[in-house]
């Protein structure tokens, strides 16, 4: 519980401010070694994943032009662990309006071209 409370933390202020410019990757790594003793890897969650697995890549979030609730893509994800007993993974976007992670799943490996 507590890796998983540590990963939306540094989702929600370190990676944010990475994202923003506000902090460099060098900043962000000695502020991950000494708050969480340890580094955190986001990456992209890959289009051929998003396209094969829509349902599970989409949230609604925000509004679209007719104000009904738009699907979007998850299109990033912190990963921890690489087996299946100590896994973790968070999917998200980053809302550019608002200036903020938006969570979609947690804290289960979603469905892949390689992994299902």
């Amino acid at each position: 519980m507590e890796l998983l409370c540590d990963s939306i933390e540094f989702l929600a202020y370190e990676y944010r401010d990475q994202i923003l410019g506000i902090k460099n990757k060098e900043e962000i790594n000695n502020i991950c070694s000494k708050k969480y003793n340890r580094p955190f890897d986001v990456g992209s969650s890959g289009d051929l994943s998003v396209c094969k697995y829509p349902k599970e890549y989409k949230i609604k979030y925000g509004k679209g032009f007719t104000g009904k609730p738009v699907e979007v893509p998850l299109n990033m994800h912190l990963k921890v662990g690489n087996d299946n007993e100590n896994l973790l993974r968070i999917y998200f976007l980053f809302d550019k309006v608002k200036k903020l992670i938006v969570v979609g799943s947690l804290p289960k490996h979603l469905p892949t071209i390689l992994y299902k």
